[in-house]
């Protein structure tokens, strides 16, 4: 395991704590430290200008560089279902929890299908010895998310996560079948594929270039920036991964889609009225 030296003691310890275990003081999340490493930073910088030298061979070096500038300002986006909107809203009190959290705690039973098998193993190794402090989001623009998790989805404060949160080429465990890599290679995520969030249109464009044609317009860039598939497995999208809990103050907006009017009223009137108390802005579409 990779370790760090502590800029206070100067001793070191692993990437993977969240403070000095010496002197106790914190340091930086460990997710935003795994992005910060220099090879990981210098082959994300390779691929960005590779993507742009192979995008001015094709003409599409401007609406490159628009996309870029667009991603710039996306979001980090959750899907859940509407009860668990209405439950966060209730209070300050109320914490987005993790899949793993709830599970220690003895109030979720784990899904014992073969996905969720692999993804233990997966986020082991992404996020060794701090997978349960690690939530999940999509990046998105203009409040696009994977709806299969819930038709309710909020987008999160970019001065109460980008601190602490990362992007990764796209969901982990589809990532890492793909790699077709064996458990024996596994223990090491090759470098290049995640960034902090203040470099997360640098991963976009690394990704994503090749799919932008000369005649690609402002208004296809949320679906090249995110795609969502009938098959989960099939989904497109760069994965935001945040360190630590979520309240609804770190919530900048949620968004109801259309459903039966009659449940809708009800839903959006419950909701407006909770929401009116943190100052999270209600986009009902």
């Amino acid at each position: 395991m990779t370790e760090v030296e502590c800029e206070y003691c100067h001793y070191t310890f692993p990437m993977s704590s969240e403070r000095c275990p010496h002197c106790a003081r914190p340091g930086l999340f460990p997710n935003v430290r795994a992005a910060q490493d220099p090879t990981e930073q210098n082959v994300l910088e390779q691929r960005y200008e590779t993507a742009y030298q192979e995008a001015a061979s094709r003409g599409t070096e401007t609406v490159c560089q628009e996309f870029e500038t667009t991603v710039g300002s996306s979001k980090a986006v959750i899907a859940r279902p509407v009860g668990e909107m209405l439950r966060l809203a209730t209070s300050d009190n109320e914490i987005y929890s993790t899949y793993y959290q709830l599970i220690d705690a003895g109030i979720k039973i784990p899904n014992g299908d073969q996905w969720n098998q692999v993804r233990g193993l997966v986020e082991s190794v992404m996020f060794p010895n701090y997978k349960e402090h690690i939530r999940f989001a999509a990046l998105s623009l203009h409040t696009r998310g994977l709806t299969r998790y819930g038709e309710c989805l909020f987008a999160l404060r970019d001065e109460m996560i980008a601190h602490r949160a990362s992007v990764f080429e796209e969901n982990d465990v589809v990532w890492t079948e793909r790699q077709n890599m064996p458990l024996t290679r596994a223990i090491v995520i090759p470098p290049g594929h995640r960034a902090t969030w203040n470099n997360r249109h640098k991963l976009a464009v690394a990704k994503l270039a090749r799919h932008l044609t000369p005649t690609t317009t402002s208004d296809e860039f949320p679906g090249v920036l995110l795609r969502e598939d009938t098959t989960s497995g099939l989904d497109d999208f760069i994965e935001v991964h945040i360190w630590g809990p979520i309240t609804i103050r770190t919530m900048e907006s949620v968004a109801l889609p259309q459903s039966t009017r009659r449940s809708r009223n009800v839903i959006i009137k419950a909701l407006r009225e909770k929401l009116t108390r943190p100052g999270v802005h209600l986009e009902d579409r």
